[in-house]
C-alpha cells in the first residue's frame, strides 16, 4: 500500500500517519483503525497485488480515495 498526498492537508495527514506507525524495536506497520482515524479526501491509497486485504480497509464513512 503507498499513500500519496493530494494537498499540505494530505502531507499533514500523511506524516501524523507515519508517526503513529513508528513504534521502537518494530517494523512500521499501521492498522485499519489508524487509518480510519488519520486519512482523509487530501490522500490517495495505491493498492499493489500484496495488499489486496487492504481493498476495503476502511469504514464505509471513511473519505481516503483509492486507485
Amino acid at each position: 500500500m503507498t499513500l500519496l498526498a493530494k494537498n499540505a492537508a494530505g502531507w499533514a495527514r500523511l506524516r501524523r500517519i507515519m508517526s503513529a506507525t513508528q513504534l521502537p524495536d518494530r517494523v512500521p506497520t499501521t492498522s485499519r483503525d489508524t487509518l480510519n482515524t488519520l486519512a482523509g479526501e487530501d490522500l490517495v491509497m495505491l493498492l499493489e497485488p500484496a495488499s489486496a486485504h487492504w481493498t476495503t480497509p476502511l469504514s464505509p464513512d471513511s473519505s481516503l480515495t483509492y486507485r
